[in-house]
């Protein structure tokens, strides 16, 4: 079974979104892979 995507908007601070940047930049991931994996941890 496959599941697609969905667009997930999300609003976040300047200084959140230069954290979460550097953050993935750290793991060499782009932010919207970054964003992904740490909302299915969540999950």
């Amino acid at each position: 079974m496959e599941y697609l995507d969905e667009i997930i908007s999300m609003r976040v601070k300047p200084s959140e979104k230069e954290k979460i940047k550097s953050r993935a930049a750290e793991q060499k991931m782009k932010v919207f892979s970054y964003i992904r994996l740490k909302l299915c941890e969540d999950l």
